[in-house]
């Protein structure tokens, strides 16, 4: 008998996405055994009372509504201990697998070592990939249920819905793991649009330094921030949220003041400090299940 599968995809506010790429492509599929675990992070566009009902419809379908919007590092994992399946599978709900998609997955996990199988993404329907097809990325990626005795997403890089996968995929292969590409394991993803978006030249900035801070030395840290961060920040907020917009001076100067204390805090204090504090609890976590040689 193959394994039993959970397929986990989170979303916010993306109805639209759910009901017409994920859900209908998941429904094609040709694997005997598998179920969905969706997990609604605190959307407002009618997605709960849709995936209820889609739910009685599909008994496969399984739901978690997060009541408070917590990020997408926050709704992996409880997407993860909601799962019941040996593999559990992500997609993004603007992706449409192809019918052999779990099949693909599944079967590269030829021995123990390999914790992690990821497959090819192509943007939208046309020959071009998306990203690169090299490394594993969190629309189209899987792992051994039991990694996640040892492992989380790392809820703390919760500025932004870039490096999750890139900082547990990490740590996973630091530790002794295996990682292998299934090049049959086929989406399109249709990239939709997202509040978020528009932020991503500072949330991702955030996050990957974040994920530096929990790397490396503090005071590397702190000189980078210091001599490029800051300015790199201020630039890029000007280009964003200030650049051609008619304020009054007192509206302007209140906003900028405003910005400049939180990237103060975040910089200097919450990240370094939420970094670090994470990096042992994951070293801890790891070690509580025995370490790998």
């Amino acid at each position: 008998m193959p394994p039993f599968v959970s397929i986990v995809i989170c979303s916010r506010n993306r109805l639209h996405s759910l009901k017409k790429y994920a859900l209908p492509s998941i429904a094609k599929l040709d694997y005997p055994s598998f179920e969905v675990v969706i997990v609604d992070d605190e959307s407002s566009d009618g997605t709960d009372e849709f995936i209820h009902h889609y739910c009685k419809q599909h008994l496969n379908v399984r739901s978690i509504r997060n009541e408070q919007a917590k990020g997408l590092c926050n709704a992996r994992n409880v997407g993860v201990a909601n799962s019941t399946g040996e593999i559990i599978a992500f997609i993004d709900d603007d992706c449409a697998v192809f019918p052999n998609w779990l099949h693909e997955l599944v079967n590269a996990y030829t021995d123990e070592n390999i914790a992690v199988v990821g497959g090819v993404s192509f943007k939208r329907e046309g020959p071009e990939i998306y990203m690169d097809n090299k490394r594993v990325w969190g629309c189209n990626m899987s792992f051994r249920a039991s990694i996640f005795n040892q492992f989380r997403f790392d809820t703390g890089l919760k500025y932004s819905h870039y490096a999750d996968e890139t900082d547990l995929i990490g740590r996973i292969l630091a530790h002794g793991y295996r990682r292998v590409i299934a090049d049959k394991a086929l989406v399109n993803h249709y990239v939709e649009d997202a509040a978020y978006r528009k932020q991503v030249p500072l949330s991702a900035y955030l996050n990957y330094h974040y994920l530096n801070a929990k790397k490396g030395n503090l005071l590397g840290y702190y000189k980078y921030v210091l001599t490029h961060s800051l300015k790199h920040v201020a630039i890029v907020e000007y280009g964003i949220n200030f650049k051609g917009l008619k304020r009054s001076l007192i509206a302007t100067w209140g906003e900028a003041i405003r910005k400049a204390l939180y990237y103060l805090y975040v910089f200097l204090l919450e990240i370094p400090i939420a970094a670090k504090i994470k990096h042992g609890k994951e070293e801890k976590l790891f070690s509580s299940h025995g370490r790998r040689t």
